[in-house]
C-alpha cells in the first residue's frame, strides 16, 4: 500500500431491514440496521422491536447486507439488551450461519441449570431486541 487512499478501497456503510421470520410478525417503529464494510469484515448493529409476533418460527434473525464466508467457524455476536421475554434468559447471543445472510439466536434460560438453547423460541409481542455482531464475508 502506497498511499492513504489504497487503504479504504473497499470500505462502504449504510442501512439494512432486520427481520425475524414470522409471516405475519409485525414491527413496531424502531426496527432498523447499520453497517459498515471493510474489506472483507462487516459490522452490524440493530435495534428490532415487535409489536406482534405472527406464523413461524422466530427463531433466526434475517436481512444482513451481506451473506457470511464458508469458514468452518463460528462467528458469534450478542445482544446488549432485549426485555419482554416469553421466558427468563440470562443472555441471548448470535451465531451467524455460514454461507448466508442470516444467524441464530442462542441463550442460556434462567434456571439454576442455566440450559443453554440454540433457536430459542423467547420472542413475543412488545419483545424488543438489540444487539452487534461482525463476521467475515467474501
Amino acid at each position: 500500500v502506497s498511499t492513504p487512499s489504497e487503504l479504504l478501497d473497499d470500505y462502504e456503510e449504510g442501512t439494512w431491514t432486520p427481520h425475524v421470520n414470522g409471516s405475519t410478525t409485525t414491527y413496531t417503529g424502531s426496527n432498523y440496521g447499520r453497517y459498515q464494510k471493510v474489506g472483507n469484515t462487516v459490522h452490524c448493529q440493530f435495534a428490532i422491536g415487535i409489536d406482534a409476533v405472527g406464523n413461524g418460527s422466530v427463531s433466526k434473525l434475517y436481512g444482513f447486507p451481506f451473506n457470511s464466508a464458508n469458514l468452518g467457524t463460528v462467528q458469534t455476536g450478542h445482544c446488549s439488551y432485549f426485555a419482554n421475554l416469553t421466558t427468563s434468559v440470562t443472555f441471548i447471543a448470535l451465531y451467524i450461519e455460514n454461507d448466508t445472510n442470516t444467524c441464530l439466536f442462542i441463550s442460556r434460560d434462567g434456571s439454576a441449570s442455566g440450559t443453554c438453547v440454540n433457536a430459542p423460541s423467547v420472542f413475543e409481542n412488545s419483545t424488543i431486541i438489540y444487539g452487534s455482531i461482525t463476521y467475515r464475508t467474501d
